[in-house]
């Protein structure tokens, strides 16, 4: 649920994509951001998907489940993750 934060800055509110179009291109973005640096430090992809993932909801977050953890952490996991919720929200 979304709260009311009057002294909250934008980004210190968690950014839930949950499979609508309207999100998905900002999504888009930080996760893109997120898969290159997961490429770059094999070590910390991980960390990087435990970040994408705690940003999902509803059918986004089905997705990622059906997707699995253990091709999810793989080196191009959050790229397969791109791919497959662009095919959900734009089908």
């Amino acid at each position: 649920m979304l709260k009311y934060k009057p002294q909250a800055r934008h980004e210190d509110i968690n950014k839930i994509f949950t499979g609508h179009p309207m999100d998905y291109k900002l999504w888009e973005f930080h996760t893109e951001l997120k898969a290159q640096l997961a490429k770059s430090e094999e070590s910390k992809a991980p960390k990087y998907v435990t970040e994408v993932m705690r940003g999902l909801g509803g059918e986004a977050l089905q997705l990622a489940r059906d997707i699995g953890v253990e091709e999810l952490c793989k080196k191009d996991g959050i790229k397969l993750l791109i791919a497959k919720m662009k095919t959900l929200v734009f089908p």
